[in-house]
This record gives structure tokens, C-alpha cells and sequence, in this order.
């Protein structure tokens, strides 16, 4: 089972940002461990707005989804 990978990035003090449902983390070692812990594949983000130094985990963004909930 998947954790909520974007309540552990931000414990941790890692920059992220997201786009709808998907969320993207300022690259690091340590965003890439917490990713991996967290059940998602470390992929680099290939948009315009976050390019090179950002990770993509798409559907991960869980203020979104917790929105979502509430409707």
C-alpha cells in the first residue's frame, strides 16, 4: 500500500508543489529515498514549469484528493 508520500516529503522539510492531482518534489537524495519508502517510482518531471531538479508523482498530490472528498 501506497503512504501519503506528499505528508512525508513535507515532514521533511522538502520543497513540492502541485498541479491538480499530481504532485512534484524538489529532487534530492533524500526526496528520492522518502519516495521510494512510500511505494512510487523516482521519475524526473519533463514539464516547462518543473523541469530539471523536480521529481513527478503523478496522482500523488493529497491536498487534491482530500478536496475532492469533501464535495
Amino acid at each position: 500500500m501506497k503512504k501519503d508520500v506528499y505528508a512525508a516529503l513535507t515532514a521533511a522539510g522538502i520543497e513540492t508543489d502541485g498541479s491538480a492531482s499530481d504532485l512534484y518534489a524538489r529532487d534530492s537524495a533524500e526526496a528520492r529515498r522518502i519516495v521510494w519508502d512510500s511505494g512510487f517510482a523516482v521519475i524526473p518531471a519533463k514539464t516547462v514549469a518543473h523541469g530539471p531538479g523536480w521529481l513527478f508523482l503523478g496522482f500523488a498530490y493529497s491536498p487534491f484528493w482530500k478536496r475532492a472528498g469533501e464535495r
